[in-house]
């Protein structure tokens, strides 16, 4: 009985040495060249795997400066004879080295798993010295897709803009002299991106400069967008607030005057016309000097640059807040916040 035992134990045991051997793995393609925050691919070379097998690759993660962009979803390309798993890469740092990857052939119906282990790779990356304009990009091409201008508060606008990159690593767009930015989506896969981003700059700034490394060329390329918030097809987003508008201003002094004037007259000539026209006159002047309307917006509220559907959201709000309401377009309303910002948020998120 013992010795079944050790022979069915000996038997596995060289099942699975014997699994373990059998990993076939290697690297085909590895950078050359590389400059620091440059995506980058790496192939790895298989035999196919059988209908029943499954293959997993572990990234080691305790090796620094190079960061795994599509670890779970590698571009599979199936060959009769061999088998290319492509990995994304960013390198960080002059100085990196590739993660150790563990990769796992387990077998659907067997206990046993193959494992094999590839030592990381030593990469030397050329830093940039770039100039302000600079968006942090390294890409083949970069283009923009759309744009949209718009006042933010009274001393800056907004600028969104949705670009599209080809090998490049959009995550990373910004631009080091807005004082306010972000990046609101990304949508693609690696490494072929595109972002909507947004930007707030100051009024008297009237373009958006930014610049990306192109790989292909190994020099920079500058782009320059016209913020002329002028563009807008929304009428209602001509002002900021409603009673800081030169037509608010002009409605004021207006009915003053008018009030004014026949007051005076009634009060020389005592005609009553001219006191129902004063009269009219004061309470419309009532009606435009009341406070703006104040309205509660819940809590991860998007703001929007514009009241249109596919406006760029520039902010959220983190919790329940009290803001003022200036005006409303369809589903939208406009909202100042205490801090002087202004954009518009979707009705249903106002109480």
């Amino acid at each position: 009985m013992k010795n079944s035992f050790f022979v069915k134990a000996l038997f596995l045991g060289l099942f699975t040495i014997a699994l373990h051997a059998s990993v076939y793995v290697k690297y085909t393609e590895l950078p050359k060249k590389l400059y620091v925050g440059q995506v980058f691919q790496i192939r790895l070379e298989t035999i196919p795997l059988e209908q029943n097998q499954k293959i997993y690759f572990d990234f080691d993660k305790k090796r620094g400066k190079v960061k795994v962009l599509n670890p779970l979803k590698p571009l599979i390309d199936r060959g009769e004879i061999k088998t290319y798993y492509t990995f994304y890469m960013q390198v960080l740092a002059p100085k990196a080295v590739t993660p150790d990857i563990v990769i796992t052939v387990i077998e659907e119906g067997y206990s046993g798993m193959e494992k094999k282990k590839l030592e990381g790779v030593a990469l030397n990356a050329t830093k940039l010295n770039p100039d302000k304009y600079f968006s942090h990009v390294l890409a083949r091409d970069m283009s923009v897709e759309s744009y949209q201008a718009s006042m933010f508060d009274k001393e800056r606008n907004i600028i969104a803009i949705k670009l599209k990159g080809e090998y490049a690593n959009m995550a990373d767009f910004d631009i080091d002299y807005a004082s306010k930015s972000g990046i609101e989506k990304i949508s693609g896969e690696v490494p072929d991106q595109s972002v909507a981003y947004y930007a707030v700059l100051p009024q008297e700034l009237d373009s958006f400069t930014f610049s990306y490394f192109d790989l292909d060329r190994a020099t920079y390329i500058k782009e320059s967008i016209p913020v002329d918030v002028h563009r807008e097809s929304v009428s209602t987003q001509s002002e900021l607030n409603p009673q800081n508008s030169k037509l608010y201003q002009l409605k004021l002094i207006t009915t003053i005057t008018v009030l004014l004037l026949f007051v005076i007259l009634f009060a020389l000539r005592r005609r009553w016309p001219y006191l129902v026209i004063a009269l009219a006159a004061g309470i419309y002047l009532f009606v435009i000097l009341q406070p703006l309307k104040t309205v509660s917006l819940q809590s991860d509220t998007k703001v929007y640059i514009l009241p249109t559907k596919n406006a760029t959201a520039f902010m959220k709000t983190s919790s329940l807040i009290s803001v003022k309401e200036l005006d409303r377009y369809e589903e939208y309303v406009k909202v100042e916040f205490d801090s002087g910002i202004i954009g518009w948020v979707k009705k249903e998120r106002t109480q």
